[in-house]
């Protein structure tokens, strides 16, 4: 199963999947939020922004095969790994990966097809400052540059887009003296 089918799969599931990764089952997206909001495990989540999927966000976390029997003891086993069922509310899920993915403290832009130039373009593009008038530059993270770039009406929830614009704001009032 390849990683799309393996996200498509999840979000049609009303469930956690959980994919064999080695000595490990991962879980991603609607797993991730059961196992960790829901269930209450404390794994480390991880956000990314894939760049082989179109800047697409996933979340991801794992724990070791060994430990099913202990966290899911009601898990299916599967050819895959394994499915646990579990009911949940999607509009809370949809509002918590929302938030999860564009809070700095979790969101990681990684690309899964790395090459010499996307590294080299990496480490230029760090950071990128905009001149907004005149004397006037924001300096945006990559996180920030990408947003912008793939921004698209109703793509995001409106206080996705109302906190980035918050986040633009505290930018430009940070580093801009009116007086100057």
């Amino acid at each position: 199963m390849n990683f799309s089918e393996k996200l498509a799969a999840q979000s049609k599931f009303k469930g956690i999947l959980l994919f064999n990764d080695g000595v490990f089952l991962r879980a991603y997206n609607e797993g991730v939020y059961i196992l960790t909001e829901l269930l209450g495990y404390d794994f480390k989540v991880n956000a990314m922004q894939l760049k082989k999927y179109n800047y697409r966000w996933v979340v991801t976390c794992a724990f070791p095969l060994n430990k099913l029997n202990v966290r899911l003891p009601n898990a299916e086993l599967t050819e895959f790994g394994s499915r646990y069922n579990y009911a949940y509310d999607i509009k809370d899920y949809s509002r918590w990966f929302a938030q999860y993915c564009h809070n700095e403290n979790h969101a990681t832009p990684v690309s899964l097809e790395v090459d010499e130039q996307h590294l080299s373009e990496k480490s230029v593009n760090s950071c990128r400052a905009i001149k907004c008038s005149d004397g006037v530059f924001l300096k945006l993270n990559q996180k920030q540059v990408n947003y912008l770039s793939n921004w698209q009406q109703g793509y995001y929830p409106s206080e996705i887009d109302t906190k980035f614009i918050q986040s633009l704001k505290k930018i430009l009032l940070t580093h801009h003296n009116p007086t100057d």
